[in-house]
């Protein structure tokens, strides 16, 4: 995944405080479709999950991380038919949908886009039936936002003549959305819904107390 340095943004160096700090980090040149030479700057995967970069983690709005991390969820949820995950992290989903349509704060609108599919029918969401095909189309809408901004590109990496390809993000915020996206690594605890970065794409709760938690009142409901 790479991003360009410099351009005619208002961060010139994206999450680089000068020009020289970012040159410290330039691994790549392209040509844009305009016919211009891009720097080019790789985010990783260790970078973005791990915050070995701090200013990663702050390209983003509280707002923009919180649906990333509960559409991320849900859609994990989802793909593991964990139906206690799901119809905890919808409700939260549609409560950040309506925050965004009425909204008047345009950051998260021009990040997420302004138009989006209806929501769910009312019986639908009642019935918390989250594996209605319906359900999983709608949130595909939020992937699709932060994936639009993006598209594959070939890159030559400094000091070779090697054409790479890689995923272009126009900005560190995509990037850091991109690399969310498909890790999965950042996830929102089913239990105490505190976010956390997951150390095996198994780990499903935040730490041993709220797994056991779970599993007591999975044991419960069952005994009921």
């Amino acid at each position: 995944m790479v991003v360009p340095v410099g351009g005619e943004t208002g961060h010139k160096w994206g999450p680089w405080d000068t020009e020289q700090a970012a040159k410290k980090w330039i691994l790549g040149h392209l040509v844009t479709g305009e016919g211009r030479l891009q720097l080019l700057r790789v985010v990783t995967r260790q970078e973005v999950i791990f915050k070995k970069h701090p200013k990663f983690w702050q390209a983003l709005t509280k707002q923009e991380w919180d649906y990333l991390v509960t559409v991320q969820a849900l859609r994990i949820a989802l793909a593991e038919t964990d139906q206690f995950a799901a119809t905890k992290f919808l409700p939260r989903l549609l409560a950040l949908y309506r925050d965004l349509v009425t909204s008047e704060d345009r950051g998260p609108k021009e990040f997420l886009g302004r138009e989006w599919l209806p929501m769910p029918s009312a019986e639908i969401l009642s019935q918390q039936q989250t594996s209605h095909p319906l359900v999983a189309i709608w949130i595909s809408q939020f992937l699709e936002k932060v994936l639009s901004r993006t598209h594959l590109t070939f890159w030559v990496r400094d000091g070779t003549a090697d054409l790479l390809p890689a995923v272009y993000c126009p900005d560190i915020g995509t990037a850091v959305a991109v690399q969310m996206i498909f890790n999965g690594m950042v996830r929102i605890c089913p239990n105490c819904e505190k976010t956390f970065v997951a150390n095996t794409n198994k780990q499903e709760f935040c730490g041993v107390k709220c797994r056991v938690a779970r599993f007591r009142a999975r044991k419960q409901e069952k005994g009921n």
